[in-house]
């Protein structure tokens, strides 16, 4: 079974989350990556965007191997 959390929105109360507190380098180059058009520095959104990606990638593989980890319990068959 897959489960999705929200994301509870940041304010002065709620200061940060799960994903700020685990992965903050996906908030920060996620944020660059969104802000280096607005900013015309097109030339550092592919350096944005890989350091972005390499951070999903690794909190995927994070969450991945929590979900699959835990103690394999195997039992010898007996036959008869």
């Amino acid at each position: 079974m897959i489960q999705h959390a929200k994301l509870r929105t940041l304010s002065t109360a709620n200061t940060t989350n799960w994903l700020l507190t685990s992965s903050p380098d996906v908030y920060l180059y996620g944020a660059l990556l969104q802000a280096a058009p607005y900013l015309q520095d097109d030339a550092r959104i592919t350096v944005w965007a890989s350091l972005y990606k390499t951070g999903l990638s690794e909190l995927k593989e994070a969450d991945d191997r929590g979900s699959t980890s835990g103690v394999l319990i195997t039992r010898a068959r007996t036959l008869g």
